[in-house]
């Protein structure tokens, strides 16, 4: 009695946050007509061609891997149900939005460790942030893998904690697709089994962690396939790898996105896997070079990555005004920025502050609740190993937002506890 209670009490929490989430970003997508450039330009041109079945094929008409291809393939398949539109790609980020939700609540629900109570609560807020969260909102009107991966992203994490073997493989499926959106998802299933190692026998998780990979790989064998037959050469997902790594390491590279280190590369005019080849070569020779350069990098690249959360309100302008770079910024523009900057801020606080709090009741260590920060280590890590973009720590919000979420509530319930 007590689980089917609780049972509709979730139901009656996730089904009006999932329709709150749905609504807000339908009434942004509405506010903010931005049309897509720069990349998300090329993610759309990219999925028009695949539904209109001439291939994936770059702007000199030749076949391309430049960018995965996980998010244009997404694109095309929804193209070929509703219209190539780029409406249509923004309402299709719209309902992946608001099914984040539910995802959040039951991963969370699986992870978090405390008192029914508080834990009943703590979700509750932290869904209610998910739901209105002011980034998460904003790229709904882009054309951006960030919320398609994050939600593969999520999908799979949550279903490699069930207990349900084809819940395991689903999941696999999940973390390949997100590997063919962004590559370093492929990581995500040896970041779960670090961290659920106390909750899971060992054995049963070697089997888990097993079939996940050999699955996840599965996924991109066609796409791998695919791109040695046409491109010739072997590309797992995509030609960028080592342009990414140039681009972070390369001479001239500051932390962030800078297209001085590919100077050298552009002016040959390669074929793309030679110019990828290339640029690793060029990466890895500059490392090697000077480390000390590399290292003083660092600092760059967790600050590109991780300080700036209102780069999604600056790409949307860019859209509603048709280019891709702003020279000048209003007023109005700057608050909305600030808008976005502020929540961002306070999640990390709050996160913080409840890492610390975990420290002092000495409860830190490789466990499930704690796989967020594990997460937000990885993506450091491939921040600092290729470059910092504000826009790839999108996916680690949702735990930012449990994080601060229960730790709120449980500075409400000491608070409580103190005044009786």
């Amino acid at each position: 009695m007590i689980q089917i209670a609780k049972q509709r009490g979730s139901v009656h929490l996730i089904v009006p946050m999932t329709l709150l989430a749905l609504v807000v970003r339908l009434l942004w997508i509405w506010v903010m007509p931005a049309a897509p450039v720069s990349d998300f330009r090329w993610y759309y041109d990219r999925a028009v061609g695949l539904a209109n079945g001439i291939g994936y094929l770059g702007v000199d008409g030749l076949p391309t891997a430049y960018l995965p291809v996980g998010y244009p393939g997404f694109l095309a398949a929804v193209f070929q149900i509703a219209g190539p539109s780029v409406m249509t790609g923004k309402l299709a980020n719209a309902i992946l939005g608001a099914m984040t939700v539910p995802l959040c609540f039951l991963l969370f629900d699986r992870i978090l460790v405390s008192s029914p109570e508080r834990k009943r609560k703590s979700l509750r807020l932290g869904i209610i942030m998910m739901a209105v969260f002011p980034s998460q909102v904003a790229y709904a009107s882009l054309i951006s893998d960030s919320i398609l991966f994050q939600f593969l992203l999520l999908s799979g994490m949550l279903l490699f904690c069930t207990t349900a073997r084809w819940g395991v493989v689903l999941g696999a499926v999940f973390i390949g697709l997100a590997t063919l959106t962004r590559p370093y998802a492929l990581g995500i299933p040896l970041l779960l089994a670090a961290f659920c190692g106390s909750t899971i026998a060992r054995k049963e998780l070697r089997t888990r962690l097993l079939v996940t990979m050999v699955v996840a790989l599965g996924v991109l064998v066609p796409w791998t396939a695919r791109n040695a037959r046409v491109l010739g050469g072997l590309v797992p997902v995509s030609t960028n790898a080592g342009i990414n790594l140039l681009i972070g390491n390369g001479p001239g590279a500051n932390g962030g996105f800078t297209e001085i280190p590919l100077e050298r590369v552009r002016a040959l005019g390669l074929p793309e896997v030679d110019a990828d080849r290339l640029a690793m070569r060029i990466a890895l020779r500059a490392i090697w070079s000077d480390p000390v350069r590399i290292v003083k990098l660092i600092p760059m690249k967790v600050y590109h990555l991780y300080a700036d959360d209102a780069q999604a309100l600056r790409w949307n302008l860019k859209g509603v005004r048709g280019v891709d770079s702003v020279r000048s910024y209003s007023p109005i523009d700057y608050a909305g920025m600030l808008c976005l900057q502020i929540p961002y801020l306070l999640v990390w606080v709050g996160s913080l502050g409840w890492l610390v709090s975990k420290w002092r009741k000495g409860v830190l260590g490789l466990r499930p609740e704690l796989v967020g920060f594990g997460f937000i280590l990885y993506v450091g890590f491939v921040g600092v190993v290729s470059f910092g973009n504000p826009r790839y720590h999108y996916p680690v919000i949702p735990f930012l937002c449990l994080y601060s979420a229960d730790w709120v509530t449980g500075l409400r319930s000491g608070r409580a506890d103190r005044s009786m």
